[in-house]
């Protein structure tokens, strides 16, 4: 499957600092080691370039579905790997009620359909590889936090590819 460009704007549940930064380490190395992208480590709640509209609309949707919001934790079940591009090797978070409610809540806020085969998950790298090499890749990674707790909400435009993807809105919960 290749990675097409993406068009659009994607809604983002971002990992405290401390967890961000190891998180960022894990997907650098591992995007060194097998050539694939650098992207900001997140859970996505609406993915894939699915929002569109005027930008300064979705900030305020975004600022205000921010407001119902506090930090919380997500636990992670372990490290998984797909034949999809963008779920190449990830964490998968265990899918809890609250990010269930906010996935729902956030895809009636941009007028999109709740999907019920939502999965939580933080990506470590996006890229094409045989499904036979993915266990060694994830052996490669080591130690990894095993939860971390949310404390942001952002808006990102993917438009294009990962390195062309830049942050519209973050705000803290």
């Amino acid at each position: 499957m290749a990675i097409e460009s993406m068009n659009g704007y994607s809604l983002w549940l971002l990992p405290a600092l401390e967890a961000a930064d190891s998180f960022q380490n894990i997907i650098r190395n591992l995007g060194e080691t097998f050539d694939g992208p650098l992207f900001p480590p997140h859970i996505t709640v609406i993915g894939a370039g699915a929002i569109k509209g005027a930008e300064e609309q979705l900030k305020e949707r975004v600022e205000k579905l921010a407001q119902e919001l506090s930090p919380f934790p997500i636990h992670f079940t372990g490290i998984e790997f797909e034949d999809v591009w963008h779920r190449c090797l990830f964490l998968r978070a265990e899918k809890s009620a609250a990010l269930v409610d906010l996935h729902n809540q956030a895809s009636e806020m941009f007028g999109k359909t709740p999907s019920t085969s939502y999965m939580p998950h933080l990506s470590l790298l996006y890229g094409e590889f045989p499904r036979e090499e993915k266990p060694k890749m994830a052996e490669s990674i080591g130690g990894y936090p095993d939860s971390c707790t949310i404390d942001r909400l952002a808006l990102y435009n993917v438009t294009g590819m990962p390195n062309e993807w830049s942050q519209v809105i973050r705000i803290s919960l």
